[in-house]
């Protein structure tokens, strides 16, 4: 959470859950990956909660643009909407 945020930013406003998605771009997502994104999305929204994109980038040395990409293109494969985080590549490097 950002210092310039409020923790109501990050709940659902019906009392719902809030879950994330939080992948490492260290490398290219697998069918694991996209596995736990589908459960994740599908239990978040039976529920009308929140769902964050968070991703990890803690692991620099194999940080790649690339990989970073590559999640936002599975998500768009799969037709996964989050509601919160980075919406593209640029807004992740820049305010993330």
């Amino acid at each position: 959470m950002r210092l310039d945020q409020g923790i109501n930013d990050y709940l659902p406003p019906n009392g719902g859950i809030a879950s994330r998605i939080a992948p490492t771009p260290s490398g290219f997502l697998h069918a694991g990956n996209a596995y736990n994104f589908i459960l994740t999305y599908l239990l978040t929204r039976s529920v009308n909660g929140i769902l964050h994109l968070r991703i990890d980038d803690y692991d620099l040395s194999r940080y790649r643009q690339e990989f970073v990409q590559n999640i936002f293109d599975v998500l768009e494969f799969l037709g996964l909407e989050c509601d919160k985080g980075p919406t593209c590549t640029s807004d992740f490097e820049q305010n993330f």
